[in-house]
């Protein structure tokens, strides 16, 4: 019963009002990695144990007897403080000493700070970190109701102590108080007079220390902002996940939990559609959208287009279509003709890719191998589609019809990935064909080989890594090389028009290693995309980026799908110019932080004269 004894204080909390808060549990059940902003030093040491985690934190480890005897007790900063709120004894708060400010966010050209809800902020004494800690979340008395508020107060606190005070993105669990989908800025600490919000000036690591005062000392936080950094923008819909973009980037279709829905920079629309949809598509010209819808009369999920509102009207199947389990007959990509690609099943053996117009109707592109292949990609002008064409061993290999003609995606040279006596161990292909520019004279895909041999005494042993890869009509069909970390398998999943900018996603060869979404240009190689968004001030706070990133024709505009503490969530990442660190070539050591384009010839000069891509200092 011990092990349960947390639980029931925590549900007793509840009861006489206290909701859920953040203070030291995830540093404990989540692993968080920093008890202070995400990147940052501290400027206090240890580690809390269980006998730090707090009653009210939203989660209990019941199987841990001293979990439940300490998350049971109510002797921490944080619980005695806000049970005194809200119960307050005589004089309280003005004879405790304590600490108040405001969470705000710079708005508009001019920086007009506007306050934040919803955001968790934490003090801790420096002397006594996690006992005498305290968290709480701006605008939790107003929830919000009477505009913006990001005022917080903790009361009760050490006199004479030092606090560093920070702003904390909420790692797991449900809140009573409005969140945000993202932080509208990356975590930072209070810093004293260099308070700004410009995140060029204002060093997010850099910590004031502030003593608690009775009438409370005052300490406001304004979210950091680097001018010419690339902004992104949460799709707020519940497990909301990423399909395809426009080429202007200016329209995004994906799924969530009620079926499909449409982004533009001015709202999202619940368009309808099937939530299993494999992959909604938009043509190039954003006009027309395509996806699944649930067939009753069949029970499965099969290809539609969407003619506004939440109407969608069916493509008619190819003949001999029938179900495998919910699946029989899904569009992935649409041309700017309407001409619609993806795959019909034929039963549960063959999968064939097709072709439909509203002149020629459902047509079979067929497949080469013995039993598949499927239309992942269409061109504006519909003359050409890529995806790929399962062989004898199942694998897939890149495929590409032109005006309904086959061919094979082929190596330059083919490489040897086994037992030379084997007639599969020489890789005459390519994988799959993921991404492909509006003109069809890009694409970018997996399964390029990297031929790798060991000595096993003396005997040579062959075998094959594998690696992204991009084919354009200026450099033919390559490699992207070797990928940042070792043992992951990168693979390419859209391209930019000009070919430059690849994103995709790396898989590791351990299972229980992390996925990396990635960019990729000529002159940086690859790039960790959650990493390169942290090192441009833009830290996402208990997100976790997945894979499907998807790129606009000059590919400065990234949407995607990351994992949260709010479930699945999709975004849109602008970045028509990035911040390097720049090094003036006369004065090598007066490093400083400036705007260049993205994928530009300006960026690629920067990093070839020393300048490296992200903010100088400021913990990135």
């Amino acid at each position: 019963m011990t092990s349960f004894a947390g639980v029931f204080t925590h549900e007793f909390g509840h009861a006489i009002g206290l909701a859920h808060s953040q203070t030291n549990g995830q540093l404990v059940y989540q692993y968080e990695l920093s008890a202070g902003p995400e990147g940052c030093p501290t400027p206090y040491s240890g580690t809390p144990t269980e006998q730090d985690i707090e009653t009210m934190y939203p989660i209990i480890n019941v199987y841990s007897v001293d979990a439940g005897r300490e998350q049971s007790t109510v002797d921490l900063k944080d619980e005695m403080a806000i049970l005194s709120d809200l119960y307050p004894a005589p004089g309280w708060p003005a004879s405790a000493p304590g600490i108040r400010g405001t969470i705000a966010k710079p708005m508009g050209k001019r920086g007009k700070l506007e306050q934040v809800g919803g955001v968790n902020v934490i003090a801790r004494n420096v002397a006594n970190p996690y006992h005498d800690a305290i968290s709480a979340l701006s605008g939790a008395w107003s929830q919000g109701e009477a505009g913006p508020d990001g005022a917080y107060a903790f009361h009760g606190l050490t006199p004479g102590a030092q606090y560093a005070v920070y702003v904390d993105g909420i790692v797991v669990g449900g809140f009573s108080t409005p969140q945000p989908v993202l932080m509208p800025g990356p975590e930072e600490y209070f810093s004293g007079s260099s308070e700004s919000g410009d995140g060029i000036k204002d060093d997010r690591c850099s910590w004031a220390p502030v003593k608690p005062v009775k009438g409370d000392a005052v300490a406001n936080i304004v979210f950091n902002r680097v001018k010419g950094a690339p902004t992104i923008e949460p799709i707020d819909l519940p497990d909301a996940w990423v399909g395809d973009i426009s080429g202007r980037g200016d329209i995004v279709v994906g799924g969530w939990a009620g079926g499909l829905f449409r982004w533009t920079p001015d709202g999202t629309e619940d368009i309808g559609g099937s939530p299993f949809t494999s992959s909604p598509g938009i043509s190039d010209d954003g006009k027309i959208i395509v996806g699944d819808v649930w067939d009753q009369a069949i029970g499965a999920d099969r290809a539609a287009i969407w003619q506004g509102g939440t109407k969608w009207a069916e493509v008619p199947m190819l003949p001999g279509v029938s179900a495998c389990d919910a699946f029989i007959y899904g569009a992935f990509d649409v041309s700017n003709t309407g001409a619609v690609v993806g795959h019909a099943w034929l039963g549960c053996t063959e999968v064939t890719a097709f072709r439909w117009t509203q002149k020629s109707g459902p047509q079979s592109l067929g497949h080469l191998g013995p039993d598949g292949s499927r239309a992942d990609k269409i061109s504006s002008d519909g003359r050409i589609v890529a995806g790929w064409d399962r062989d004898e061993v199942g694998m897939w290999r890149g495929a590409v019809w032109k005006d309904g003609r086959e061919q094979l995606v082929s190596l330059p040279k083919p490489a040897l990935c086994g037992d030379p006596s084997f007639p599969w161990a020489t890789v005459k292909t390519v994988g799959a064909v993921n991404g492909m520019n509006s003109a069809g004279t890009a694409m970018t895909g997996e399964g390029w080989p990297i031929e790798r041999v060991f000595d096993d005494n003396g005997t040579p042993i062959h075998y094959c890594d594998s690696t992204a890869w991009r084919s354009t009509r200026k450099n033919g069909i390559e490699s992207l090389g070797e990928f940042l970390y070792q043992n992951y398998a990168p693979i390419g999943g859209s391209i930019s028009d000009d070919g430059n900018v690849v994103s995709g996603i790396a898989f590791s060869y351990d299972p229980w290693s992390p996925q990396v979404p990635f960019l990729w240009t000529p002159a940086t190689g690859y790039l960790d995309f959650q990493a390169f968004l942290e090192g441009q001030g833009l830290f996402v706070p208990g997100w976790f980026i997945l894979g499907g990133l998807q790129l606009s024709a000059d590919g400065t505009t990234v949407a995607g799908t990351a994992a949260t503490n709010q479930g699945f969530k999709a975004f849109v990442v602008n970045m028509p110019s990035v911040i390097v660190c720049h090094a003036p070539r006369k004065h090598r050591k007066q490093r400083q932080s400036i705007a260049v384009e993205w994928a530009d010839d300006d960026l690629r000069e920067h990093l070839e004269h020393g300048d490296t891509i992200g903010i100088c200092g400021n913990g990135y």
